[in-house]
């Protein structure tokens, strides 16, 4: 008996030390100079195929992608705004989601009461290009003006509804700032109702 229990000990110690060999999947916070840019010095900082997990009431500025596949998951009581949208007065924004060069970026939230909420305010919401995607699980809801997916194997699919607030100023230019495009080979697909 004694033989077996020293067996299941040096298995399980075994075990331990093998997962204490697996990178770890969260990435830590990182002091930025300015709070908004945060989110993006840990996209910079993450390796390829680590998870961020967002903790709190996160806002941030614009995020890139370049040519690695990164997942954001933002649990229950969390919430992450991406804003880069153009007001008049206050500056020039632009992309919001910026994926290029084959990268990849995952959004996905808890379920049920544990969902976090996400939000984009952008001029142009998200853009895959050059083989890059962008996932985005649960759905977003912001002011969403365009989705642009270009280049072959370029895509970006949402599963979840698409919430976009339209002022009445933007009612002038729904052709010119609603729209999502796809060309030369890219593909944009909502899996959800889209308002």
């Amino acid at each position: 008996m004694k033989k077996n229990t020293n067996k299941l000990i040096s298995l399980l110690l075994t075990v331990i030390m093998l997962i204490g060999m697996i990178p770890a999947i969260t990435v830590p916070a990182v002091a930025a100079d300015d709070p908004r840019d945060a989110v993006q010095e840990m996209i910079d900082n993450a390796r390829n195929g680590d998870v961020i997990t967002i903790s709190g009431i996160t806002y941030s500025g614009p995020l890139v992608v370049d040519g690695k596949s990164i997942e954001i998951f933002i649990p229950g009581l969390s919430a992450l705004f991406i804003d880069y949208f153009t007001r008049p007065g206050v500056g020039v924004g632009g992309i919001g989601i910026h994926v290029t060069n084959g990268g990849s970026l995952k959004i996905t939230r808890g379920q049920g009461l544990d969902s976090g909420v996400f939000s984009v305010m952008a001029d142009i919401g998200a853009k895959a290009e050059d083989g890059g995607r962008i996932d985005i699980e649960g759905g977003v809801y912001g002011v969403v003006y365009a989705l642009v997916a270009d280049g072959a194997g370029s895509s970006i699919t949402i599963k979840g509804a698409v919430q976009s607030e339209i002022t009445e100023s933007d009612k002038d230019n729904l052709s010119e700032r609603h729209c999502a495009s796809a060309t030369n080979g890219g593909s944009i697909n909502i899996e959800g109702l889209s308002s």
